[in-house]
């Protein structure tokens, strides 16, 4: 990519792509190892920025032992974040905006217990 030509972040004056995957890398670091493997996480995906926020981070994770749901976490331009989790038949079961950074792993926690029908 010629970055020379490339749309550039209003924020931090880098290139888009290259900042989209930033972002990303840095939720998935932020969220944790241990919680993502607790959750059977795969399938990572950066997210790209539209109005209102700056990028974000969608996996897959197995809930049960065929069943996969889908994650977003999306840093708005507020610096929280809003995750969104959905079960197989891609219903939303959590759909929470205004989550610090360290509340990331509890609130995927918490929905992951949510979608397996642990209290």
């Amino acid at each position: 990519m010629n970055y020379n030509k490339a749309e550039l972040c209003k924020d931090c004056k880098m290139p888009v792509e290259k900042n989209v995957r930033q972002v990303a890398m840095t939720i998935k670091r932020q969220i944790g190892a241990s919680t993502l493997m607790e959750l059977g996480a795969h399938k990572f995906f950066s997210i790209n920025p539209i109005s209102g926020m700056r990028g974000g981070l969608e996996f897959s994770f197995k809930y049960k032992s065929n069943r996969t749901g889908v994650a977003s976490v999306v840093l708005r331009s507020d610096d929280t974040y809003s995750i969104i989790m959905m079960n197989a038949k891609h219903q939303r079961i959590v759909d929470k905006d205004g989550i610090y950074a360290d509340q990331l792993s509890r609130m995927l926690r918490s929905g992951f217990k949510k979608l397996r029908g642990e209290r």
